[in-house]
């Protein structure tokens, strides 16, 4: 769940942080059993969005998730937007469960992507276009959302 913290009238405050942990081995697939991490816009609720990825680019066991970011009203019903993630499969899981066995993320256990979006609120809904990108990676992902997503 977003938690959002209004910092002044035209600042808001996006915050996300939690954990998700399987005892799936690294080796097996169970569906149930996986989180997936990547995209704008996950539509299902074992997922994550991760800027800077493809959509569930990274079936997980066990990951730590957070973000944080700004929104900004440039102007009435229009909104700057800029959100950093960072996923890790190994900590702070691994402190508490010795014998976690993680899938990585293409290699790696943690990652860190960011996304600029600018959007306007219409009365069709909401309509976005958004930039992200993976530190791992040397392209950008853009994405183009209109009206609401469930």
């Amino acid at each position: 769940m977003n938690i959002l913290l209004a910092i002044s009238a035209k600042v808001t405050l996006i915050t996300r942080n939690t954990f998700w942990v399987s005892d799936l081995p690294a080796n097996s697939f169970n569906y149930s059993d996986f989180i997936f991490v990547g995209g704008f816009n996950p539509r299902f609720i074992y997922a994550f969005e991760y800027w800077g990825a493809n959509q569930y680019e990274f079936p997980l066991n066990t990951v730590f998730y957070s973000k944080v970011g700004l929104q900004w009203e440039l102007a009435p019903k229009f909104f700057l937007t800029w959100i950093a993630n960072y996923a890790n499969v190994e900590y702070p899981m691994k402190w508490v469960w010795s014998g976690l066995e993680p899938i990585t993320m293409n290699g790696e256990s943690q990652r860190f992507g960011y996304v600029a979006s600018i959007g306007y609120n219409s009365q069709l809904g909401p309509f976005a276009l958004s930039v992200a990108r993976d530190i791992y990676s040397d392209s950008f992902l853009t994405n183009l959302s209109m009206g609401f997503w469930f």
